[in-house]
């Protein structure tokens, strides 16, 4: 599993995300999944293989499993995927199959020998009673691919090959072969966001604006107490979903502790850093070039950490000469200053 993978199984282990998801997508966001009543399962299964060489067995791990002890016994399965798996139908039928066998395993393993010499014949040889019933399995796929929306398979039947011409022998066996669906949902095609009562709608919500530093701005100002400090699996996640270069993963890094991220600030350094590339280069004639255009209000923080202005270029990665005008403004102007005081400041300078 991928880093990304890790990144939004952390996060959706949380019971109340993990609850909110399965109620916006089973439930349309009707509050039937409590989180006090889910209970993390192993999500370890084994499978026996045999080959030439005698029996061997694999262990296969589903991504998060939750025990759901609501109106009935249900058990909830997640599985995280960043990229497109044309398989994923089969996938998930052999996980979905393994939690059944483990179920089955399990009841027979809670009997003692007692128990077990009072069965039938065909209980014995079954391993299961006749009275003993499974465990309705849900498992829903996260597709969180930031190259394009999911294009693979949604059913088995879809899978199968097309070439037979026959309509009788099509209906023969759409009738005698079961189908099996998955349950996609795909953060790039949201129908109603507000399904989600959990913060899943605030994050998920602003993927739409993944792509415009601007509007992404804005929308965490309407969140601004949410994102002033979020937690870490949070922040990962968030990395992950939004497709983080190298600039916002440097932001977020200022502006994370152990504990958590204002996120708030990194983005809002971002979109500082749109505004001063976009206007500052063309108005500070040539004195803040290239790397040089670093983030007023990134400098403004290390200054008010009391960081030299050589400490603050070798941290930018950057020279003393590149970096000087932006420092000095702040300097002139006070770190504590509004970041567009003393981009106006710089601005009647170089007038």
């Amino acid at each position: 599993m991928g880093k990304p993978d890790v990144a939004i199984k952390n996060w959706l282990r949380n019971k109340v995300r993990f609850a909110d998801l399965f109620n916006g997508v089973l439930f349309e966001g009707e509050q039937m999944i409590k989180p006090e009543e889910l209970i993390e399962v192993n999500s370890e299964s084994d499978i026996i293989i045999e080959s030439e060489k005698g029996k061997k067995i694999q262990q296969k791990y589903r991504d998060v499993v939750m025990r759901w002890k609501g109106v009935t016994l249900v058990m909830l399965a997640l599985e995280s995927q960043h990229k497109v798996n044309y398989a994923m139908p089969v996938r998930n039928m052999l996980y979905d199959s393994l939690s059944y066998s483990e179920q089955i395993r399990s009841i027979w393993n809670e009997l003692d020998d007692k128990e077990k010499k009072s069965l039938s014949t065909e209980e014995l040889f079954s391993t299961f009673r006749r009275e003993d019933k499974l465990h309705p399995v849900v498992t829903i796929v996260f597709y969180f691919g930031d190259k394009i929306r999911w294009d693979g398979p949604l059913t088995l039947h879809s899978m199968f090959d097309d070439m037979i011409c026959d309509e009788r022998i099509k209906r023969i066996i759409e009738k005698c072969v079961p189908n099996y669906h998955i349950n996609l949902f795909d953060v790039s095609n949201i129908p109603d966001i507000s399904r989600f009562k959990s913060d899943l709608h605030i994050i998920l919500g602003m993927l739409e604006y993944k792509k415009d530093k601007d509007k992404l701005y804005e929308y965490t100002l309407t969140y601004k107490d949410y994102f002033s400090y979020v937690d870490n699996d949070t922040r990962y996640a968030a990395e992950v979903l939004l497709d983080a270069d190298n600039i916002l993963q440097k932001f977020l890094d200022d502006n994370s502790d152990k504990g958590g991220t204002n996120m708030c600030e990194a983005i809002q350094g971002i979109h500082q850093d749109g505004i001063e590339k976009g206007k500052i280069e063309g108005k500070i004639e040539g004195k803040i070039e290239g790397k040089a255009l670093a983030n007023i209000s990134l400098i403004c923080r290390k200054v008010q950490k009391g960081k030299t202005i050589e400490v603050i270029a070798d941290d930018l990665e950057d020279t003393v000469e590149n970096i000087r005008p932006i420092y000095d403004a702040v300097i002139e102007c006070g770190a504590d200053k509004d970041i567009e005081e003393i981009y106006l400041y710089m601005q009647s300078v170089v007038a």
